[in-house]
Order: C-alpha cells, then structure tokens, then sequence
C-alpha cells in the first residue's frame, strides 16, 4: 500500500516509513545521544514545546531497553560459558 506526499517523487510505503522510524528510535534509546533526541522528539509531539509525557514515556522506553539489554547480555554470557563447560 502505497501513498503520496505532496512533491515526493513518488509512492512512499508508511508501513516501510514508520517500520524504520521506530528501528532508528530504539537504536537511538540505547546510546548516550538519547538525552538530546528524547528532548526534540518530546518538542515535535508537544507541537513546539517540550510533552513532558512524551519525556516521561520514552525515559521509560530506554530503562526498559537498557535492562532488556543488560539481562540478554547476561544470559548469553553465561549460555556461552556453560558451553566452555564453565559455571556462569
């Protein structure tokens, strides 16, 4: 399904669009720059001010990420050392 922004080149896939618009955003939660891309991301939702309910949902999103993060390193960590025959 495609759809047509006002002078685009031509079909655009929104599915595809918001598919790598929420990838990039994740990519984003789990660095240092999130601080910064949190704040603008907060301003556009909040149509020019900052939402501090945006603020507070993706600060959310990035301690659930980074746990999520820490927790998969653990257990292939320790997967990895029980196949060296080691205890983890």
């Amino acid at each position: 399904m495609g759809s047509r922004f006002p002078g685009g080149n031509g079909p655009v896939d929104v599915v595809a669009l918001a598919s790598l618009a929420s990838n990039a955003l994740v990519a984003a939660a789990v660095t240092d720059a999130w601080e910064g891309a949190r704040s603008k991301i907060a301003v556009i939702f909040g149509r020019g001010r900052p939402d501090p309910q945006v603020e507070e949902r993706y600060g959310e999103t990035r301690a659930a990420l980074l746990a999520a993060s820490v927790a998969g390193a653990a257990g292939r960590c320790g997967r990895s050392m029980r196949r060296c025959g080691r205890r983890g």
